[in-house]
């Protein structure tokens, strides 16, 4: 265990790693994986201007805390002072800047990005109604969620325009693509990506039923949202479930660490 009364910077950078690998086992684990395709990332605690993300090519079920590459903005590792190189396996996917930077600067209390391609998550996108307020976790993220439409080339123009899009929400679904989850924590951005999952799943769940699906009027969807964010019985932010989530990759994973 680390000792969290005066972190050192390396302890500080230890942590940011096993976060990032427990995020990596835990989207694994709840089948939201997709080969080595997608992104965690934290901000540095350790460093500024910098953050903590696996190499490409990583795989989240096997990925470990070692293996992740600490860089600054423009992929330097700030371990080495090398640049990590880009296309690569080993190197950095320079799409994780892309998305990355642009939240991490503009956002100063954000401090975790997660983008995955999670197959219930895939369907709702390409569906012309996205999310609908049909279960209880689309209340959890309804209200802070956006769209983003289906980018392939990330031109200059593109963190602009993210960052913007990401004005006042913490969740954006990318459109017959999939979704980009942000957090004050990672237990925020996991707790976001995990009812995103169960919210998709619910919803094409009970329209293979053929059913019509009873929606939740967009005025008490809002209503009974305001309410659980006063709760104080729960928070809606993951703290009360990333201790569980924790024992849960120990329990699984435990080389996660390693």
């Amino acid at each position: 265990m680390l000792d969290t009364s005066h972190p050192t910077e390396s302890q500080l950078d230890q942590e940011d790693r096993e976060h990032v690998a427990a995020l990596c086992r835990l989207m694994a684990h709840h089948r939201m994986g997709d080969a080595a395709n997608q992104v965690v990332a934290v901000r540095s605690r350790a460093f500024p201007d910098a953050l903590v993300t696996h190499r490409l090519g990583a795989f989240f079920d096997d990925v470990t805390a070692s293996q992740m590459a600490t860089c600054d903005y423009n992929g330097t590792d700030l371990h080495t002072g090398q640049k990590l190189p880009f296309g690569e396996i080993g190197g950095l996917n320079a799409g994780i800047l892309n998305l990355t930077v642009p939240i991490f600067q503009t956002r100063p209390e954000i401090n975790c990005l997660i983008h995955g391609h999670s197959k219930a998550i895939m369907v709702v996108s390409m569906l012309e109604g996205g999310l609908r307020a049909v279960s209880q976790p689309a209340l959890y993220i309804l209200p802070r969620m956006g769209y983003w439409p289906y980018i392939f080339d990330e031109d200059e123009t593109f963190r602009g325009s993210f960052a913007e899009a990401f004005q006042g929400r913490q969740v954006l679904m990318a459109r017959n693509h999939g979704f980009y989850a942000i957090g004050r924590t990672p237990a925020e951005a996991f707790f976001l990506t995990f009812y995103l999952s169960q919210a998709c799943d619910a919803q094409i769940s009970a329209m293979a039923c053929g059913d019509r699906l009873l929606e939740i009027p967009e005025v008490d969807a809002f209503r009974i949202w305001d309410k659980m964010q006063t709760s104080i019985e729960y928070h809606y932010d993951g703290s009360m479930e990333w201790p569980g989530w924790m024992r849960m990759v120990q329990r699984l994973a435990p080389d996660y660490a390693s």
